[in-house]
């Protein structure tokens, strides 16, 4: 909740010192909203993808030789 109460306090001061157009906060909102539940939908197949990263890892390890 705290930075959701940030992001929102930075989307405004960024317009209000004028380096950003209000769009351009609200199409960063909309776009982290879309990421953030594609993400959730997908978690279950994401978390395959550190382990397999894990399994090469040490497939390496085996296979490097050792000083």
């Amino acid at each position: 909740m705290l930075l959701l109460v940030l992001a929102i306090v930075t989307g405004f001061s960024r317009v209000y010192v004028g380096f950003h157009y209000p769009g351009d906060i609200a199409g960063a909102a909309a776009l982290s909203f879309v990421a953030a539940i594609a993400i959730h939908l997908l978690r279950d197949r994401l978390d395959a993808i550190p382990e397999r990263l894990i399994k090469v890892y040490g497939r390496l390890l085996r296979v490097a030789p050792r000083r």
